[in-house]
């Protein structure tokens, strides 16, 4: 059991209860901590879908999310399927850059940190990466799928050169 309780100097206190005990976890806002104000990300404007930015974003995804995020299922932190269908754009783009900062302010991270007790950390991605990792959501959201790497295009000639035959790598050796 948590109970999460938002104070007016940005203080953000977890009561975890076990066995009898409550243990009280605080964490800082960074931004108060460094008393520097953080700007958070007002407006996104999108494009059309981009399956180079998709790809791109994916490779950040694998890099530098995908210890503590999975698509289909709850791991360290959510699931991430259909969160752009949840989600704002600001809003995804914000959690990426500014955690911390998020889960002082915003009562959807707030409730979200009090679900899964474990605060998203900032894994040192820039805007325009956070920005990639949104159109690889974009994509999978919509075209249902996270694999965004095109299907192989068979070239028929090199087909018809080795006589239509599969490549099994070695030959075993005769005795």
């Amino acid at each position: 059991m948590s109970k999460s309780i938002k104070t007016n100097n940005m203080i953000l206190v977890i009561l975890f209860s076990f066995a009898n005990f409550v243990i009280p976890v605080t964490i800082l806002n960074s931004a108060v901590a460094d008393e520097k104000a953080v700007e958070l990300i007002k407006e996104v404007k999108l494009e059309a879908l981009s399956q180079d930015l998709a790809k791109v974003g994916r490779a950040v995804f694998v890099a530098k999310c995908s210890a503590c995020h999975k698509r289909e299922e709850r791991y360290v932190g959510p699931a991430l399927k259909d969160v752009t269908k949840r989600r704002k754009p600001e809003w995804i783009m914000n959690m990426i850059l500014h955690p911390a900062e998020m889960i002082q302010t915003d009562e959807t991270a707030i409730e979200l940190f009090g679900t899964y007790l474990v605060p998203m950390t900032f894994q040192n991605v820039s805007q325009d990466e956070a920005r990639q990792i949104l159109e690889f959501f974009r994509y999978a959201d919509e075209k249902g799928e996270a694999d965004i790497t095109p299907p192989q295009k068979v070239d028929p000639d090199k087909k018809k050169a080795d006589g239509g035959k599969k490549k099994t790598g070695d030959a075993k050796k005769k005795k």
